[in-house]
């Protein structure tokens, strides 16, 4: 069972009275077990649910700070964080977001990706095999996703996943990894079922920093009529170094009616046009560092990719490289 379920419950965590700020969370751990030690929680179930109800958090949802480890056991259909019904404001202090965890500062390793030298973090904040946010006929908004920070993150399941009607809105990126992270995953890292995501001032993914992800399948999915979207920015943006590699489409499309919708004017200057008229804008970063299959989107029918004039739907900075292999 959840370690905490709401039902037709209003719940504020934190005060955003102008002077008498607090700093609400559902779930804060950090590295303080003892000298030497760590501070660990393992559940094994769901950590919270909400039916029909209103969450208003001022802080992160869930934070876990460097030494600190939350282990959910399980997999399944049922996620770390499951909200069902109700209109909810989660992380709306500036600088904020849903999730964040770091881990510390000096568990690093060093790899080879794809031809470019990556620093991540070797501490695993999280480790588990769930959706961390799945949401049904739900109503979000928040100042950020899912935020990750010097860690190493082995999932097998997408971070959001939003079915019947949601809308999941973020002031900044759904998605960042700060800088010194590695992510391996089974999963599409968004999943859309009849809803909708958007980003209205940064990314839906932001890899910086040094940072690694690696898809051994298709990169976000899409079904019935769902939207994916930013009103300033790209979908996705690469940069200081750090690589994108995705073994399968950039999108998978499924039943009808779905859209990626980008809006930026980061082409003004210029942008290289590839497969699925993804645009990629560049800056310090040579033209062979991207890499896009031929066929970048699954069942291209079911689906569209639709752009403002001047869109980039890619920015990649500085020594980084994307690679999106698409399908066959």
């Amino acid at each position: 069972a959840e370690l905490i379920q709401l039902t037709n419950s209003t719940v504020r965590l934190g005060s955003s009275t102008p002077g008498q700020e607090i700093f609400g969370r559902a779930l804060f751990i950090t590295g303080e077990g003892g000298p030497g030690g760590v501070a660990s929680l393992t559940v094994n179930g769901p950590l919270l649910s909400s039916l029909n109800g209103a969450l208003t958090v001022t802080g992160r949802l869930v934070e876990i700070l460097p030494g600190a480890q939350l282990t959910a056991n399980g997999t399944g259909d049922a996620p770390l964080v499951s909200i069902t019904g109700g209109t909810h404001s989660i992380g709306t202090f500036s600088n904020s977001s849903i999730f964040f965890m770091q881990g510390r500062p000096t568990a690093t390793t060093e790899e080879t990706a794809d031809g470019i030298e990556i620093t991540h973090g070797t501490d695993q904040p999280i480790t588990t095999g769930r959706t961390l946010l799945g949401t049904s006929g739900a109503t979000i908004t928040s100042e950020a996703g899912a935020v990750f920070d010097t860690m190493l993150f082995q999932a097998t399941a997408p971070i959001f996943s939003a079915s019947l009607g949601s809308s999941l809105t973020f002031a900044n990126d759904a998605i960042l990894f700060s800088k010194n992270v590695k992510m391996t995953t089974a999963a599409p890292v968004v999943a859309l079922n009849a809803s909708a995501l958007t980003s209205m001032n940064g990314a839906i993914l932001n890899l910086n920093g040094s940072s690694l992800l690696q898809a051994s399948g298709d990169l976000f999915s899409l079904s019935n009529g769902s939207l994916l979207r930013t009103l300033n920015g790209p979908l996705i943006r690469v940069a200081n170094g750090s690589v994108l590699n995705v073994a399968g489409a950039l999108a998978a499309f499924f039943g009808s009616g779905n859209v990626i919708n980008v809006t930026n004017s980061l082409c003004a200057s210029g942008c290289l046009t590839f497969p699925g008229g993804i645009t990629v804008a560049f800056s310090g970063t040579p033209p062979g560092n991207v890499s896009i299959g031929s066929n970048p989107f699954r069942n291209p029918s079911s689906g569209s990719l639709v752009k403002s004039p001047n869109a980039a739907v890619i920015v990649i900075q500085g020594n980084s490289k994307v690679t999106i292999a698409g399908t066959p």
